[in-house]
């Protein structure tokens, strides 16, 4: 006022700040647990790349950077303990593909792909606009059935680490355990465990599978044990003891063929 009087047109200050050159949050004091976090990403970042240079790109490196800065972003919200742990179940979901709220069977979440799809047997296939997995399946009787694609995984007792997705899972498993309206994923998928073997060497990689047990989302063993052998078309249901000496078949077949090497 000394220096303009009334008519202040002019600005005068003794600290600017641009407020969009970096967001306030970043400029308060880091808390012990985000400085923990910086020291476990440094510490991961050195023994990822040894030698990288500042400025310097690496794919495992800005991975583990990248979830320094989500992690930042969280503690700059100033969660508790619960919101944090209500905040990261809401990211797995969105980072999964999994929506928030249950889907409900209503025109404007699914999209027609009849055209696309190639129909087997179905009078009209729709994929929903929310959940790209998730496939509706409309018939001339009337009768309309759901698949969600990435609700089962296939594990192969003899081969643990490579899950798989199967047809033939799928309908087993979308018979015991049917999706209804308004369906809400899981967070994890169904583990089917199964084994397969080779009786017929014309038949390929194998031609007997044996469905044994789930272990469903809430972590429950359920048997199955169903078993099915290659027919002319796809798969036909065999009982237990079919399923054994196919597999003694198959066991008599492997030893057979060692033993001429």
């Amino acid at each position: 006022m000394e220096a303009f009087g009334g008519n202040c047109r002019k600005i005068f200050a003794n600290e600017y700040i641009d407020d969009r050159n970096r967001s306030i949050g970043s400029c308060r004091e880091r808390s012990n647990l985000e400085r923990w976090a910086e020291n476990e990403v440094a510490i991961a970042c050195r023994r990822e790349k040894p030698d990288r240079k500042d400025g310097e790109w690496d794919y495992c490196c800005a991975c583990y950077e990248s979830a320094l800065k989500a992690f930042g972003s969280l503690c700059e919200d100033g969660h508790s303990g619960f919101s944090i742990g209500l905040t990261k179940a809401i990211l797995n979901r969105l980072i999964n593909n999994k929506p928030l709220l249950p889907i409900e069977d209503t025109d404007e979440v699914w999209s027609d792909i009849s055209d696309m799809s190639g129909l087997r047997g179905e009078e009209r296939n729709y994929q929903c606009k929310r959940m790209s997995s998730l496939f509706k399946y409309v018939y001339a009787d009337g009768t309309v059935k759901y698949r969600d694609v990435d609700r089962y995984h296939g594990v192969n007792i003899n081969c643990p680490d490579a899950p798989y997705h199967s047809g033939l899972i799928d309908t087993v498993m979308d018979e015991l355990y049917p999706i209804t309206m308004p369906y809400m994923p899981a967070d994890r998928a169904f583990k089917i465990y199964t084994e397969d073997f080779l009786v017929d060497p014309a038949k390929g990689d194998y031609d007997t599978v044996g469905i044994l047990y789930v272990i469903t989302p809430s972590m429950d063993k359920v048997a199955i044990n169903r078993y099915f052998k290659e027919a002319p078309n796809g798969f036909a249901e065999i009982d237990e003891a079919e399923y054994k000496e196919r597999k003694e078949a198959a066991k008599a077949r492997m030893e057979a063929t060692d033993g001429s090497k």
